[in-house]
C-alpha cells in the first residue's frame, strides 16, 4: 500500500511512501467481535515475519 493524502502527513512521508496496514479484530470467548483496529505503519520502520503450519 502506497501513502496517500493525510497519512502522508501524520506519518511524515512522500505520497506513495510504502505502507504497512494491519487490521486486527478481538473477540470474545462466544465468539463476538468487541474490538476492531486499523494501524499504518511505515515501511521504513517495520520487518513483516508470516509463519505459515
Amino acid at each position: 500500500m502506497g501513502a496517500q493524502g493525510e497519512m502522508c502527513e501524520k506519518l511524515q512521508v512522500i505520497p506513495g511512501f510504502p505502507i504497512l496496514r494491519a487490521k486486527r479484530v478481538a473477540s470474545t470467548q462466544e465468539g463476538k467481535n468487541v474490538e476492531m483496529t486499523t494501524s499504518l505503519y511505515r515501511g521504513d520502520q517495520y520487518v513483516l515475519e508470516v509463519e505459515y503450519k
